[in-house]
């Protein structure tokens, strides 16, 4: 079996607060940016191994007597803890490609708002949209 890899990235846009949406970044493993041509706007890039989104994190805490507590967390919560930096009326947009040696290619887009409303669009609603046209669907896969 091949290993996927793939690419990630934001677009730009403004935060309430840079240096504590640079602090969410490093966090959930993303490079944070700034827009050269507008330092005003910012996002983040994907540089880990699998190039991924963030889909997953984990955090240890110590409670009262001492002993540590491990925290799970998923995609759902670097979106909702995206949302709250957004300044109202921004719209943060991730894409997401890569490729299983051109077996499984994937892609997936995701939009949210400073109230954490979201919007999802994958490469693979492409086979819904076709039956529109005929019935003769096969998978661009494998």
């Amino acid at each position: 079996m091949a290993d996927w890899y793939g690419h990630a990235r934001s677009n730009y846009f403004r935060v309430k607060d840079q240096d504590a949406f640079a602090d969410l970044c490093e966090k959930w493993n993303v490079t944070f940016i700034i827009d050269k041509d507008n330092p005003e706007l910012v996002g983040f890039i994907c540089e880990t191994d699998s190039g991924s989104l963030p889909n997953y994190r984990c955090e240890e805490h110590e409670d009262l007597e001492g002993n540590i507590q491990e925290f799970d967390y998923d995609f759902d919560d670097f979106l909702e803890k995206l949302s709250l930096h957004l300044e109202e009326g921004e719209i943060a947009i991730m894409i997401e490609c890569g490729a299983e040696k051109l077996r499984y290619i994937t892609g997936v887009a995701y939009a949210i708002n400073s109230k954490g409303e979201t919007v999802i669009v994958s490469l693979n609603d492409i086979y819904e949209k076709a039956k529109l046209l005929g019935n003769n669907i096969t998978l661009a896969e494998y």
